[in-house]
């Protein structure tokens, strides 16, 4: 392990070289903005920088959107679309960021380029970062702090003061940083549910989803160390009232789509990998999750919302949560099949879900879009600065 730091640290030392007669270069009308989170741009950096390129054509906007697969030829290719990085955030007056980046954390850069972090997430109820050094889910301090996890950023966007302080323990930052915008994502979801109301509440995309039950969309966050423990959750679902989506996190469909089979309720399960989950926020009637920033999100479509955290103990020893739900919101959380029943067939508690709303959904969630694109602009202009 010591070898692969030392490695690491020679690494970043070469690239600090490369980069010091770079950063020199004259700044441009120009914002940057970066992610290794999927191969394609995300909703949220497709939503703003097609905002941007439409209501500011006189920015250049420069987008890189890179991920890293596990073979070597992609981590070769990564190395010199690094290069290119450095040459763009050089030459910036923001740099928009929506999750760690080598460059943008290891490297000093111009008092005049300014790092917006916007997360790819709208919550952080399960711990990250910071939060997670040395612990089973997360990184070993030495390495964070060989890679400089998660250091100079300018502007840290969360929808509420809750939010931002778990981001700030999560990045290293101070609570100043914090600006309360909501992501570009909520005016999709908002228009969905719109759209799908429009059309008789059971349609989208022209594609038609007619039944007599209501339906539950499943939707559990990504599960490293823990296994499915789900049947539970199938046995408690009566189909006689309700028709059940599960939206698992694609590692995970082959292992749903066999449990289903095993059970003999294909009939009464739809995979739903055809479709976003933004996408059954708008079909379904009502949601189920657990430690995914998908419950918060799910806030703004005004549909019951429910907790099944069945592994919470082990959770919480691996990862850790800021959130626990069953702390939080008792009356609508349940961490057995036995009790997510008896929550299904009773009569929802509103006033839970506006305690949630209230402390995790603070920001605007109207033109959600243009409010993040115009910040953004403000500190690309210098209409908007930051005192230190």
């Amino acid at each position: 392990m010591k070898l692969k730091y030392e490695i690491i640290k020679i690494g970043i030392l070469g690239l600090k070289l490369i980069y010091m007669p770079i950063r020199k270069r004259r700044k441009k009308d120009k914002i940057v903005i970066i992610s290794r989170q999927s191969k394609n741009r995300s909703l949220d950096i497709a939503l703003l920088s097609g905002y941007l390129e439409k209501q500011h054509p006189e920015i250049e906007l420069k987008v890189l959107v890179r991920f890293i697969d596990s073979g070597v030829l992609s981590k070769i290719a990564y190395a010199f679309h690094v290069l290119r990085q450095m040459n763009e955030i050089a030459t910036a007056k923001v740099v928009v960021l929506d999750g760690y980046c080598i460059v943008a954390s290891v490297l000093q850069h111009s008092n005049d380029t300014k790092i917006v972090q916007m997360w790819h997430s709208m919550a952080a109820i399960k711990r990250f970062g910071w939060q997670t050094i040395d612990k089973k889910g997360g990184h070993s301090r030495e390495l964070a702090g060989i890679m400089c996890m998660h250091k100079n950023y300018d502007y840290v966007i969360a929808p509420s003061e809750i939010t931002g302080r778990f981001f700030c323990e999560g990045f290293g930052c101070d609570s100043d940083k914090i600006q309360q915008f909501c992501l570009p994502r909520i005016d999709y979801i908002k228009q969905l549910c719109r759209n799908t109301k429009e059309n008789d509440g059971k349609e989208i995309n022209n594609i038609g989803i007619n039944s007599t039950h209501e339906m539950i969309l499943y939707a559990p966050t990504f599960r490293k160390n823990t296994g499915l423990k789900v049947k539970e959750l199938f046995e408690s679902i009566d189909f006689d009232r309700f028709e059940l989506v599960v939206k698992p996190h694609p590692l995970f469909e082959e292992d749903f789509a066999g449990i289903i089979q095993e059970m003999g309720i294909e009939g009464n399960v739809i995979m739903g990998s055809e479709k976003s989950t933004f996408e059954w926020f708008a079909i379904c009637d009502r949601v189920i999750s657990d430690y995914s920033a998908i419950a918060i999100e799910s806030l703004v479509t005004g549909k019951p919302l429910y907790f099944y955290v069945y592994d919470i103990d082990e959770y919480e020893e691996d990862t850790g949560l800021n959130v626990n739900p069953l702390h939080e919101v008792p009356t609508i959380s349940a961490k057995s099949g036995t009790e997510l029943k008896q929550l299904l067939d009773n009569q929802y508690d509103w006033t839970a879900y506006e305690k949630l709303s209230e402390m995790y959904l603070r920001a605007d969630t109207e033109e959600c879009t243009k409010k993040l694109a115009e910040f953004i602009i403000g500190v690309a202009d210098g209409s908007i600065k930051k005192e230190y």
